[in-house]
């Protein structure tokens, strides 16, 4: 176990007893922690803040990858860009399996040289936004309402070629996990 003057010093949890204590927490194990580290943290609005701003923040990564994870696992066939497509349509977001919490951006890295249509497609192949794409734009911004979680795919189209991907969308107030190998959601 690691030494309690690691842990606690000056009156205050440390940085390293602030991990060890979201690591113990994470995998239920508060019972390994030394008593005055948790009668500590018990009786100090401060160190329990300290605590709560590391704790959301992993989680926060762990929804993501399990975001990311789910979206390997559920779907058999992502759609990938063509080497033709990257080079007429220099696409950095999304990239396939990327995850947008609320709203979803597009951006190129050089601007369009002609006029693009975008389409957003739900996993049931229904078309959810068909917009135009302007001429030297670089980002393309779009703040979704009623949209469901889940995966979309996207498809950008010129005169000469077209470009498509998928994506995971998620609403703000929702939490997403994996059970059972399925996507879940519900609210927070």
């Amino acid at each position: 176990m690691v030494k309690q003057n690691l842990l606690i010093q000056e009156g205050g949890i440390t940085p390293v007893g602030v991990a060890i204590y979201v690591e113990k927490m994470l995998i239920g194990q508060l019972e390994d922690l030394p008593a005055c580290l948790i009668n500590h943290v018990n009786q100090s609005d401060q160190c329990r803040s300290k605590i709560s701003f590391l704790l959301e923040h992993e989680l926060d990564k762990q929804r993501i990858y399990n975001i990311r994870e789910a979206i390997k696992t559920e779907v058999s066939t992502i759609r990938k860009k063509t080497a033709k497509c990257n080079a007429q349509l220099p696409l950095l977001s999304p990239l396939n399996n990327e995850v947008f919490v609320e709203h979803i951006q597009f951006e190129f890295e050089r601007p369009l040289a002609q006029q693009a249509i975008l389409y957003i497609i739900d996993s049931n192949e229904n078309k959810i936004l068909k917009t135009v794409l302007k001429t030297d734009s670089t980002t393309y911004h779009y703040c979704p309402h009623n949209l469901q979680s889940g995966l979309y795919h996207y498809v950008i189209g010129t005169q000469d070629t077209s470009l498509k991907g998928s994506f995971f969308y998620c609403q703000k107030d929702q939490n997403v996990v994996l059970t059972n190998n399925k996507l879940s959601y519900s609210a927070c």
